[in-house]
C-alpha cells in the first residue's frame, strides 16, 4: 500500500512539474510574440527605407559616373587636344543675310 501511495505522489508531482513548465513556456512565448509583434511594423519600415536608400545610392553613383565622364571629356579636349571654349559665336541665319556675333562668358 505504501508503494501505491508513493507512486501516486510521484506521479502527482511529475504532473504538477510538467503543468508548471507548460505554463512558464506559454508565458515566455507570449512575451516573445508580443515583442516581435510590436517590432514588426518598425522592421518593415526599416527594410523599405533600406531599399529606398539603395536605389538612391545607385542613382547618385550613376550621376557621379556621368559627371566624371563629362569632366574627363572636357579635360581631354582642353589639355590633350589643346582646344578651348570659344569666346565668340557667329550666328548665321539663312533668312537674314546679316551675321550676328555673341560674346560667351
Amino acid at each position: 500500500m505504501e508503494t501505491k501511495q508513493l507512486a501516486s505522489r510521484i506521479i502527482t508531482r511529475l504532473v504538477l512539474v510538467c503543468a508548471t513548465l507548460v505554463v512558464v513556456m506559454l508565458g515566455v512565448q507570449s512575451v516573445i510574440l508580443a515583442t516581435i509583434g510590436t517590432a514588426g511594423p518598425e522592421i518593415s519600415r526599416t527594410r523599405e527605407e533600406t531599399k529606398q536608400t539603395q536605389v538612391d545610392n545607385e542613382v547618385l553613383k550613376a550621376k557621379i559616373r556621368e559627371l566624371q565622364t563629362s569632366a574627363q571629356v572636357t579635360d581631354t579636349i582642353e589639355n590633350e587636344l589643346g582646344m578651348r571654349q570659344a569666346d565668340l559665336i557667329r550666328l548665321e541665319s539663312p533668312i537674314d543675310s546679316t551675321n550676328a556675333v555673341a560674346l560667351v562668358d
